[in-house]
């Protein structure tokens, strides 16, 4: 009888050994609240998954994944998991990790929204898409800023119906911080059609037009549409909150000069963003950074002045800038936000790749009215809509 060949016998091993799933994109953290939060992964093979974990006088618990979301790309499949955590106590750090079949993820952590807080930071960046190295670069400096949770402004990836992108441009540079630090992120043109943004991202109330709660902060995400629809969803959320600070994210500007000169919406949602007093609009699209000087109608001076910032040099390529009087500060350079909340002040600081200080501006709150300095400052709506349109 003849033997077999030792490279017949080694081919033969591996085929008989079992097939352990990959975890392809790490666990990262989503729709977080005060009692609960979202897991997700993704793995290169469909296989029984759970979730490990513990806490400060909670023992440890296994946590079943449901069926995942399988996603074909080519001659290749992907699986998407996702496991909601309940029950949890409120400001309170978790540790766990991922067992898909034979794979262990890393141990990680994650703490849950507080159920009142007066002082936070949280960062906003957007544009990231297209070089990884640029978009891991600056995301390698939030972590020193102990962000509660990070907004994005949309674009997260150069075409979302690409789906290994989204793994490249988009969870890669992020891998070890959004598996602690929750990311909310706004749909962008990029995303396209956005059926892989829906797989793998999970918003709150699962729309990616969405509203949360964070201390004494309110922060609405809005769409890439202002029809009657999603403007009357608005008003509503704007009408239902009386925080002390009010935030809106989105794609599209409002009000932008360099760049793609976008002039999204001025006539819905501006206006609301003056009836309900939001502070800050931030928004991305043009691969820049502009802060506006808190702007208002010089028609009407009695009305709310709000602080327009566009922020969309999240590793994207950079677009020219062009000066004007209504903007206190415009560069072309990629950068985040980091804001500051202390109760009645606000500080917002803008950073480069570097880590290095590009921008500043602090508020102070009284009785919910703005500070007389900060009054003095504002500018008339009419100027940036009249440069536009004779561009």
């Amino acid at each position: 009888m003849k033997r077999a060949s030792p490279a017949f016998l080694a081919v033969l091993v591996v085929l008989c050994l079992p097939v352990y799933a990959k975890i392809t994109i790490a666990p990262y953290i989503q729709d977080p609240a005060a009692d609960a939060m979202t897991i997700m992964w993704e793995s290169d093979t469909e296989e029984e998954a759970h979730v490990t974990i513990s806490g400060v006088n909670m023992p440890s618990r296994k946590v079943e994944a449901a069926a995942p979301d399988a996603v074909t790309f080519g001659d290749q499949k992907r699986y998407i998991y996702s496991v909601r955590l309940e029950k949890l106590a409120p400001g309170t750090r978790y540790d766990y990790f991922v067992q898909a079949g034979g794979h262990r993820s890393k141990k990680s952590f994650f703490r849950t929204f507080p159920e009142k807080t007066d002082k936070f930071t949280f960062i906003v960046y957007g544009d990231s898409r297209t070089h990884p190295a640029d978009h891991r670069k600056l995301a390698s400096s939030f972590e020193k800023h102990s962000p509660a949770f990070i907004l994005h402004t949309g674009d997260m990836v150069s075409n979302g119906a690409d789906y290994p992108q989204w793994s490249e441009q988009f969870f890669g540079p992020l891998e070890d911080i959004i598996d602690h630090i929750p990311i909310f992120g706004a749909r962008g043109n990029h995303e396209g059609p956005a059926k892989n943004m829906d797989r793998l991202l999970s918003p709150p109330d699962g729309k990616f037009q969405y509203s949360f709660d964070y201390g004494n902060a309110h922060f609405t995400c809005l769409g890439l549409q202002d029809g009657p629809e999603q403007v009357q969803w608005a008003e509503k959320d704007f009408a239902s909150d009386n925080s002390r600070w009010r935030f809106v994210f989105y794609h599209y500007p409002n009000f932008n000069i360099g760049g793609h000169a976008t002039t999204w919406a001025q006539k819905t949602f501006v206006p609301l963003f003056r009836k309900y007093n939001v502070d800050f609009a931030l928004s991305g699209h043009s691969h820049i950074y502009e802060r506006f000087h808190p702007l208002a109608p010089f028609e009407d001076a009695q009305a709310h002045p709000v602080t327009y910032i566009v922020t969309g040099g999240g590793g994207a390529p950079l677009y020219g800038i062009d000066d004007h009087p209504c903007l206190a500060k415009t560069l072309r350079e990629h950068h985040f936000l980091v804001f500051n909340i202390d109760g009645d002040s606000l500080k917002m600081e803008a950073y480069s790749d570097q880590n290095e200080l590009i921008d500043s501006l602090s508020l102070t709150k009284k009785d919910g009215k703005y500070q007389e300095k900060y009054l003095a400052s504002v500018m008339p709506e009419e100027l940036v809509i009249l440069h536009n349109a004779l561009k």
